[in-house]
């Protein structure tokens, strides 16, 4: 039916794709370093240049050095890092996205208004995937209920043992036995072949980075009320400014290429094969997205969310599912007629233009909590805390800036020993020749005060 690989390599390929995108992540950040600092770098470049001419005007007998503006700004670069300056954005990289990690399920929960069932309180879903994991080899997910009339389901979780699957009200009351054994097998299959923890990283990746380059974007370059604000800032940090936006648009493009590269649509038709292979019911899946399809909105969810659908609307940048009629023709290859007379062109209404609109779109559903106070304040306090330990062992000068800006200072006791008092001294001490050099009685030399200064003393 469709070209699975083993799925072995599918979860290696998966683990793959994981470090990618972490290592993209913490690179992107750590390019920050020289949009910061590469201004500086070029300006000094400049100085030295301008130095060199305005000695060669005066007439210096020196011959006019030429300054090599490239050498000079990688030297700066170089003390730059040299310094410790690339530690503050990879730190804070891994900071918030450890955070933001810590976070991510609770988001997810809050944002689909999902809530933990047990046994007794659903036992028609419980039975069901535990039947389904009992199968699957794996052990049975937590099982949560979203209060929602859309239909629609999701996986969510690390590994299997912390893993997590939701189903909506609505698909409980719409869907019969066979077709939830479907659509729950498809969300078992998304956790045996580790998408899940594919979706998570793909989501914090898109969320933080696309996020945080799009609201760049949007401040600088629309024309609003806010671009007016940062006109006059332009002109002291015009290059900061540019390097930014650049650096902004570039996160932009490279973001939502890799999610849309790193969360391959066939990972959907991979579990839909693996659902299949379950269940030994190829039409009940078909018949579960004929009966969802319109009616799996979930309002307000962000991308983070939107990834882990089981159906999913959404197109633009960061679209990850394949359409609805591609999964059923995919079906359909198993049982040729089941589809006949449902109207499969229905299914496939999506919007797939790529322009400034459904850019925005994508980019206005991007996770918000993710720059909530509660994920960037412990973010902050423990890139400091990780920043000040790596300054202590590796750069103590970086550690003393650090106690400084905050007006910390070391106690007496742990400071440097104190210099040991001078023995009182009935004469003035002698005064270094080289300082008391001047004119033969020189009644107003500097030192003059000096010695009169201690010849008062005991």
């Amino acid at each position: 039916m469709l070209p699975v690989n083993g799925l072995y390599g599918h979860i290696q390929r998966n683990n793959l794709k994981s470090i990618l995108l972490l290592c993209v992540f913490f690179l992107l950040f750590e390019s920050l370093t020289v949009v910061f600092y590469l201004p500086d770098a070029a300006r000094s470049a400049s100085i030295a240049q301008q130095d060199s001419e305005a000695e060669s005007t005066l007439g210096s007998t020196e011959p006019h050095a030429v300054v090599d503006p490239v050498g000079v700004m990688g030297e700066s670069m170089r003390q730059v890092f040299a310094d410790g300056g690339w530690a503050p954005p990879i730190t804070g990289a891994f900071c918030w996205l450890a955070v933001a990690w810590l976070f991510l399920n609770y988001a997810v929960t809050k944002a689909t208004k999902a809530r933990p069932v047990e046994r007794r309180d659903e036992p028609r879903l419980y039975n069901i995937v535990e039947n389904l994991s009992l199968l699957a080899g794996l052990p049975r997910p937590a099982i949560y209920v979203m209060e929602t009339e859309a239909m629609n389901a999701y996986a969510a979780g690390m590994t299997p043992r912390t893993a997590m699957i939701a189903v909506s009200r609505g698909l409980l009351q719409g869907l019969d036995d066979d077709e939830l054994e479907a659509v729950a097998a498809h969300e078992i299959i998304h956790i045996r072949n580790r998408d899940t923890r594919l979706v998570a990283v793909a989501s914090l990746f898109s969320g933080i980075l696309f996020r945080m380059g799009w609201l760049i974007v949007s401040f600088n370059l629309q024309p609003n009320a806010r671009m007016l604000l940062t006109l006059p800032l332009l002109g002291f940090f015009f290059w900061e400014t540019m390097g930014l936006v650049i650096w902004a648009c570039f996160t932009v493009i490279l973001g939502g290429w890799l999610v849309r590269f790193a969360i391959s649509r066939a990972r959907d038709l991979n579990a839909d094969a693996g659902a299949v292979e379950l269940t030994k019911n190829p039409a009940a899946l078909a018949s579960a997205l004929r009966k969802i399809q319109g009616r799996e909105t979930l309002p307000g969810v962000d991308v983070t969310v939107d990834a882990m659908l089981f159906v999913s609307n959404s197109s633009g940048p960061l679209s990850t599912h394949p359409s609805p009629r591609a999964r059923v023709e995919a079906l359909q290859g198993v049982v040729p007629d089941m589809a006949a007379g449902i109207g499969i062109d229905a299914l496939s209404a999506r919007r797939e233009g790529l322009n400034w609109a459904t850019v925005t779109a994508a980019a206005n559903r991007t996770p918000k909590w993710v720059s909530h106070p509660y994920v960037l304040l412990p973010a902050v306090l423990l890139n400091f805390s990780v920043t000040y330990a790596m300054a202590s062992a590796f750069n103590p000068a970086l550690a003393e800036k650090m106690s400084d800006f905050l007006g910390f200072h070391a106690p007496a006791g742990e400071a440097a020993p104190p210099a040991q008092a001078a023995p009182l001294r009935s004469s003035p001490p002698p005064i270094p020749q080289t300082l008391s050099k001047g004119t033969s009685g020189d009644a107003g030399s500097p030192h003059r005060g000096a010695r009169k200064f201690y010849s008062l003393l005991p």
